[in-house]
């Protein structure tokens, strides 16, 4: 755990029961509570090893995928060096949510079709592999986004960004551009910031119900991840 202006941050090594490792960096700055998901590196873990065998199991049978898992321990860590609680609930009040430098192939390659639909960037970000992993540890603190903000990036032609190998490593199909009718030299967005607006589940603007307490689920068995402090 470090502090950077102003900003507690937690940096995490991932070690799966095969030896192959992994990275995690989250972050929060207790002044404004903004919440911060600067980076997850954990391609080098095999995919069927990126859970964590659980009790109860977000995925029955499975557990809870590593990202969730560790993400939940590092919101718990934060807000303990933050001084800070929320009833078990890390959204119990509004947090602005920052997902930093997004390079991620599959949110590039769903953004783009979005915007070829129509989409404005920040309606099309909401469906994208980036936001859908961030809300599985935003609704488990108790937390729904109500909106979000796309900024930032550069532009480059498609064909250098999505390209075949990249996109089966991600689990694409190799002809994702031709099946989606993306231009080669269509300009995709990539490098960019996402900034979430997240309230508690159970407010007002929408939702309804009580929100569910954080758990970190225990891990059964051998735990799959190791923490650097």
């Amino acid at each position: 755990v470090v502090t950077r202006s102003g900003e507690i941050v937690v940096e995490t090594t991932v070690t799966a029961p095969d030896g192959s490792t992994g990275s995690m960096s989250r972050g929060l700055n207790p002044t404004t509570g903004e919440f911060v998901y600067h980076y997850a590196f954990l391609d080098g873990i095999p995919r069927a090893l990126r859970w964590v065998r659980t009790e109860p199991a977000m995925v029955p049978g499975r557990g809870t995928p590593l990202e969730t898992y560790m993400t939940m321990r590092q919101m718990r860590l934060l807000e303990g060096r933050a001084g800070s609680s929320g009833n078990g609930l890390f959204f119990a009040t509004p947090r602005s949510v920052h997902l930093s430098t997004i390079i991620n192939i599959r949110t590039v390659a769903q953004l783009a079709v979005a915007e070829r639909a129509g989409l404005s960037l920040n309606e099309g970000i909401l469906n994208t592999h980036s936001v859908q992993y961030a809300t599985n540890s935003i609704v488990q603190g108790g937390g729904r986004i109500s909106g979000a903000r796309v900024s930032g990036g550069y532009r480059t032609a498609a064909i250098n960004e999505l390209t075949p190998t990249a996109l089966e490593s991600n689990g694409l199909s190799r002809n994702f551009l031709q099946e989606n009718g993306i231009p080669p030299g269509y300009q995709v967005l990539t490098g960019f910031e996402i900034d979430l607006t997240v309230v508690p589940a159970g407010s007002a603007s929408g939702g309804g119900g009580t929100p569910p307490p954080l758990v970190i689920p225990p891990a059964l068995g051998t735990d799959t991840e190791r923490r650097d402090e």
